[in-house]
């Protein structure tokens, strides 16, 4: 099971709003919707048709108050429905609300979330069932976030065992979790056409989708911002940042030995390895590009392709003017990942590199014995 835990975006400001939602849900839940379920098991659906539940709910069969436009959203069905919609209200709603500022933040998804609904009550024509819960305007959030910042990234922690070696978060792009996320909406739609009573408010999500990329690209067509593809987050992210305002302010020993020591400290994420490395060819940090050639991160015969290693040292010659300088032991890890082809063509390397003579030469007696 995978879980979405937060962003590369450098947003760090508390989302007051999107919490204040949250409690609202939940204590809306907590005291009303729990009392309300309970009614309806022990005296039936009548008593509940009464409850503040039932009215605060859209239904179609009922007709529509404009006030349960609004209202509907605070009310969720179960725990699980609660908590699920809470998730995605907070990764993406901090996203949003750091972007936007609370109070259009707060307008937008409410507006949202009402208007994602009015295609769901046509759906679902004479139907008696109430459509709760907050889902539309996470679609909503997750459609924005996309269109604004197509190139971001969700950082996801694998919830299974740890295992030894390999990472439990990792990064990946938010587009490749909405396509994941239309597929499963889409064919929800498709089945749902064919089930009565409709149990999941599938139009209310892509129509909350839809109105979120509307509106998320209006707001890319005027960002001027510019963010970096790294994957990091939290207080590394800050580092990271605090790294490049270093290199505006010529700074650059100080940027170079941050981010040498978020590398060191991620040595098992190699997508963040590949991306420092390209930020040193861009930036020209020597230091930064050799610390990252010297280093052996864990896994690496197996996540470091040769031909990918071959590439980066020569990107470097062809960047700074020389081979990179491997240290002894560095090429020992080495010797030992690599297969003899493989081994060969980077002793050829080696020499170029003007390291000593004995250097190469150990190793290749190492090699034969």
């Amino acid at each position: 099971m995978f879980l979405p835990i937060g962003s590369n975006l450098p947003f760090r400001r508390l989302p007051l709003m999107t919490l204040s939602l949250i409690g609202l849900c939940s204590a809306f839940f907590v005291w009303i919707v729990q009392l309300d379920l309970g009614l309806a098991k022990n005296f039936g659906d009548e008593a509940f048709e009464s409850s503040w539940t039932y009215r605060w709910a859209v239904v179609p069969s009922q007709g529509l108050q404009v006030w349960q436009l609004l209202t509907y959203q605070f009310v969720h069905a179960s725990w699980a429905h609660l908590i699920s919609n809470m998730w995605y209200l907070l990764i993406f709603g901090w996203i949003l609300e750091n972007a936007w500022g609370p109070l259009r933040y707060l307008v937008f998804v409410l507006l949202a979330g009402a208007l994602a609904v009015i295609p769901e009550i046509f759906v679902q024509g004479q139907q008696s069932a109430p459509i709760v819960g907050a889902s539309g305007s996470g679609a909503f959030l997750l459609g924005a976030c996309v269109a604004l910042f197509p190139l971001s990234k969700i950082k996801m922690l694998f919830l299974v065992i740890p295992v030894p070696q390999l990472p439990t978060t990792f990064f990946i792009p938010l587009r490749y979790l909405v396509y994941f996320w239309l597929l499963i909406q889409v064919s929800g739609l498709a089945t749902h056409f064919w089930v009565e009573p409709k149990s999941v408010a599938y139009t209310t999500h892509l129509a909350g989708f839809g109105l979120g990329l509307l509106i998320g690209f209006l707001f890319y067509l005027r960002r001027s911002e510019t963010y970096e593809d790294i994957d990091l987050s939290g207080r590394d992210l800050d580092h990271f940042y605090s790294a490049l305002k270093s290199l505006q302010k010529n700074q650059q020993s100080e940027a170079e030995a941050l981010l040498i020591e978020l590398s060191e400290k991620h040595s098992q994420s190699f997508g963040l390895q590949s991306q420092l490395y390209s930020l040193a060819l861009r930036k020209s940090l020597r230091s930064l590009a050799h610390a990252l050639l010297d280093s052996t991160p864990e896994g690496d015969s197996h996540f470091r392709p040769f031909k990918k290693l071959k590439r980066d040292l020569e990107s470097y010659r062809s960047h700074f003017g020389e081979f990179a300088q491997l240290s002894p032991q560095r090429l020992e890890d080495l010797k030992a990942s690599l297969s003899e082809p493989e081994f060969e063509a980077l002793s050829s390397l080696i020499s170029k590199a003007g390291l000593s003579d004995w250097s190469v030469r150990s190793l290749s007696q190492n090699r034969i014995e």
